[in-house]
Formats: structure tokens, sequence, C-alpha cells
């Protein structure tokens, strides 16, 4: 009979053991962001590049009308990426998109040459940018606007 318990006792100690071993979730890690808001505001223009890179890349080759450009580089000054609400906009933009994008971006062939300085303005919703299968009249996206600007070939 003292066997049974002091087996029933190990094992059930054992059990609870072994499952909060499996099941911890302690990670000693510490996850830390960057304290500057400069660090976090470039940080954040990255993002929204990778977000929106097949799309800006698209308008770019539609623009050049070559789809041998192959991607984009970005000014030498911080200053690319700008975002604001459509709030206080013209009604069509602020009723499909809930925010304006002026991304500005150095397109380039695959060696390296850059064929611009060009500036996109672009209406975007990020609630339907994942979406497979998007309501009729919704928009991803709209191209608002296009700047282009020669730069100094060296």
């Amino acid at each position: 009979m003292k066997k049974t318990i002091i087996s029933s006792l190990l094992s059930i100690l054992l059990c609870i053991t072994l499952f909060s071993a499996i099941t911890s979730a302690n990670n000693n890690q510490s996850i830390e962001f960057p304290p500057s808001a400069k660090v976090n505001n470039q940080l954040f223009g990255y993002f929204m590049l990778d977000l929106y890179h097949k799309e800006i890349l698209s308008h770019v080759q539609s623009y050049y009308k070559d789809k041998n450009i192959e991607g984009y580089g970005l000014p030498e000054n911080k200053d690319y990426v700008f975002i604001r609400s459509t709030r206080n906009l013209d009604e069509d933009f602020k009723n499909q998109f809930s925010y304006l994008l002026k991304v500005t971006v150095l397109p380039s062939y695959a060696n390296g040459t850059i064929v611009g300085k060009d500036t996109l303005y672009l209406a975007v919703e990020p609630s339907v940018l994942n979406a497979t299968k998007v309501p009729k009249g919704i928009n991803k996206m709209k191209l608002i606007k296009y700047e282009h600007e020669e730069v100094q070939k060296k």
C-alpha cells in the first residue's frame, strides 16, 4: 500500500514536472525596440516599402514601360516614405482608402544603373492588402500621382 502511494505520488510529480517543462513559455530573451523615434521612423519606412514592394515596382515598370527595371534604391536623405490618413481629403479617397503614402525611390536595372528619382503618391487600404477575395468596389491601392526627376549620370 505504501509502495503504491509513493509510486503514485512520484508519478504525479513527474507528470507535473514534465508538463511544466514542455509547456513553459519561459523565454529569457528580452525584446527591445529602438528608443529613438528617428530609428523607428526609418524602420517604419522599410516596413511600408516591404509591404507594397510589388505594387510600387509594378507602377515604376509601367511608368518607364520597361520590365527590365528590377528594383529600386532609396535616396540618401531619410525622407523617402511619408504617410497620412485620408481624412480631410476628397470623398472618393476618404470612402475607399484609409491612408495616403508618398514614396520616393531610385528605380534601377540589375547592373545598378539608376534611371531616375521617382515619387509615387498612393492611396492604400491595408485592411484588404493580403485578401485574396476583395469585395467589389474596394481597391487595395490606387496610384494618385507619379513624379519623375532626372538624376545625373556618373
